[in-house]
């Protein structure tokens, strides 16, 4: 028996100091098949093959290239090996001999070689960096740098960890598409390297680190999801509000613009649901606002689309009622300041503030005044209040403005 391990030892001895080939090749004993990777990590592997009947150990070679094998320095007595110290994301190629020792001649007996088997470390998941490059109103592009020896990636859901797409080793972007505007969406990317023989090699999931969660851009304002606020009618600053009903935004922001000329005279911005600060404006003048909405990634802000305009702008108007005493019957005497950019004024009467207004007189651009005596068939009474509007005719291309920021006038 001891003349046994020696012999077993010195051909160890032999084999790791030559090109790996077996001391005899014979028919008692068959080469080692059914070579499969079973195990690996970032630096090391595992595998093993079907065991080999009359075989008393093996001895296993390497390669780094599946051309030049050198033998590893121990033998194994069973059908499996482990081999560290790798890096990760390699291939390392390894051929097995089956080995005996007749008893009675202590003469070693070597089978043929097996085939080659690739075996493969798991690539660094640490190494990857996920960004978003593109956010849209239902979509993220998310890319990540390169990682050594990967032969593909697996992009999961950061939420449930479920597997969103496997992309090849030059693919390094992936695009997220039928989101809901305004909400957060996060992936893990996991690098694999796959053997010819299809043995996957990666690290866990519930391991990997390469989080990147972002926003995707809220969606795109109704009108009427924004509004203005003047705070009196001589005030000559106005601030605005939006709503996001959807809770989609982080903020929103304000352009607004002079209808005649297009001219851009403020952007503001506010959290969202909170007021911006307030702008001056310019009486007789017509302005046109809109709004956007936006989420914030890594301190940036990510910007939906634009609304469709509104419209505001503040006129001068002053009438006096007088009446006949005689007659009992009223009249309001208006005027009126002529409006930048208008083609005509409506002169609009109610007996209530906040109930129908009927149109009394359409008049020309040049009219700064108007003296109303009835409303259609009925005159003016002395006693009775009554609520004036003014409605200049202004447009924008071929949109004629509705005006946010109508005064009404009362007459007593």
């Amino acid at each position: 028996m001891k003349n046994y391990v020696k012999a077993l030892a010195a051909f160890v001895f032999i084999l790791a100091a030559v090109v790996f080939v077996p001391v005899t090749s014979q028919a008692e004993i068959k080469a080692p098949t059914g070579l499969k990777q079973t195990k690996a990590d970032r630096t090391g592997v595992a595998f093993s093959w079907d065991a080999v009947p009359g075989a008393d150990a093996y001895v296993v070679a390497g390669s780094t290239d599946g051309k030049q094998y050198s033998a590893f320095d121990e033998v194994t007595y069973t059908p499996s090996y482990t081999i560290t110290g790798l890096g990760a994301g390699q291939s390392l190629y390894v051929q097995v001999v089956a080995v005996t020792v007749d008893p009675d001649t202590e003469k070693l007996i070597g089978s043929d070689v097996s085939d080659s088997l690739e075996l493969v470390t798991s690539p660094d998941a640490a190494a990857i960096t996920v960004n978003c490059a593109e956010r849209t109103q239902n979509s993220l592009t998310f890319t990540w740098n390169a990682c050594t020896g990967a032969t593909s990636y697996v992009v999961y859901d950061y939420s449930n960890k479920q597997v969103l797409t496997t992309v090849p080793a030059a693919t390094t972007t992936y695009t997220r598409t039928g989101l809901v505007p305004g909400s957060s969406y996060g992936i893990v990317v996991k690098p694999v390297r796959t053997s010819a023989s299809g043995f996957a090699a990666s690290t866990n999931v519930s391991a990997l680190y390469n989080v990147y969660t972002s926003k995707n851009a809220p969606g795109k304002p109704s009108t009427s999801d924004f509004t203005l606020s003047i705070p009196s009618v001589r005030s000559k600053t106005v601030s605005f509000l939006a709503a996001d009903l959807s809770r989609q935004a982080d903020g929103y922001e304000v352009e607004v613009y002079k209808v005649k000329g297009g001219k851009k005279v403020k952007t503001l911005s506010a959290s969202n649901g909170v007021r911006t600060n307030s702008m001056s404006f310019s009486k007789n003048t017509p302005y046109k606002y809109r709004v956007r909405y936006y989420v914030v990634n890594d301190g940036k802000n990510t910007y939906g689309e634009w609304s469709g305009f509104r419209y505001f702008h503040r006129q001068s108007v002053s009438g006096k009622k007088k009446w006949n005493t005689a007659s009992k019957n009223a009249k309001v005497k208006l005027t009126w300041s002529k409006v930048t950019g208008a083609t005509g004024y409506s002169v609009y009467v109610s007996t209530s503030k906040n109930g129908k207004y009927k149109k009394v007189k359409t008049l020309g651009k040049n009219s700064k005044g108007f003296t109303i005596t009835k409303i259609g068939k009925k005159k003016l009474q002395k006693n009775k209040s009554y609520y004036i509007k003014v409605e200049p005719k202004v447009k924008d291309g071929k949109t004629t403005i509705k005006n946010d920021a109508t005064v009404v006038y009362t007459a007593y």
